[in-house]
């Protein structure tokens, strides 16, 4: 928690806001419909924090003598994100959200933050169907929007939509400019993980979490409105054909009287 605390932004130290926990996996639940339900509608700062396991090495299509940074597969890996603005879906391939505020960090094995370069604003990514980006497009270049897989895309940091996996990576060779500065203990990272845990702390405070709490109230208001309007025009339409099956209602009958009386007038 210190160290989470030396790299936030000095007004979120100032405040001394209450901190909440939004959202944790293994409590919510590893999908991201959970996720969205947890954490959208919150408007005060978060941060994400991942616990996860590196998977082994995959076999690679090129080769670079300098990254081995696979090689400790099986170690534990904690990374993580502080995301400056609401949480919200960007389903469009190139759109994302956040500010110069947003940044990156590596709190174990290596201490590492990875601050805003101010290059481009590709700070943060949600797509339902493809999972969370940071630092990148889901496409393989500006030119492309065709979304991609975790191979080809450019986010620094992602999960996949079942959030229980994910790719680290800092890659200096890339033809895209860096959203987030890149590492200064390593020339290259290409890290797989298996995610162990994830969890999302509001910062905003106790306001924050009271107008979040508002906004779910009211969605879940409108939602069970809905249902019971559905229910009741489904409920209507199964007593009608039950009259009808009858014969209490005789609908042929009925249509041939309206016929005849509109010909009548």
């Amino acid at each position: 928690m210190t160290l989470l605390l030396w790299m936030l932004p000095e007004k979120i130290i100032l405040n001394n806001n209450e901190w909440n926990c939004l959202y944790s996996g293994s409590k919510h639940g590893f999908s991201m419909n959970r996720f969205s339900s947890q954490v959208f509608k919150y408007p005060g700062p978060t941060i994400m924090l991942i616990r996860a396991e590196i998977l082994p090495p995959k076999r690679r299509s090129f080769n670079n003598n300098n990254n081995n940074n696979n090689s400790n597969s099986g170690n534990i890996i904690i990374l993580g994100a502080y995301v400056s603005n609401q949480w919200h879906s960007t389903n469009s391939s190139k759109n994302c959200f956040g500010s110069e505020e947003c940044f990156l960090f590596e709190l174990y094995p290596t201490y590492e933050i990875s601050p805003a370069s101010k290059k481009n604003s590709n700070y943060v990514y949600y797509n339902s169907s493809v999972g969370i980006g940071f630092g990148g497009l889901a496409t393989s270049g500006l030119t492309s929007s065709k979304i991609v897989g975790m191979e080809e895309n450019s986010f620094v940091l992602q999960l996949d939509n079942t959030l229980q996996f994910g790719k680290y990576r800092v890659d200096p060779y890339r033809n895209l400019a860096p959203t987030y500065s890149l590492s200064v203990t390593r020339e290259f990272i290409d890290i797989d993980f298996e995610v162990l845990e994830i969890e999302v702390v509001g910062t905003g405070g106790r306001n924050s979490k009271e107008k979040q709490e508002k906004e779910q109230r009211w969605e879940e208001s409108e939602a069970a409105k809905r249902r019971r309007s559905l229910r009741r025009s489904s409920s209507s339409r199964v007593d009608k054909e039950i009259l009808k099956l009858a014969g209490i209602i005789d609908v042929e009958s009925r249509s041939r009287f309206e016929r005849t009386k509109s010909s009548i007038i």
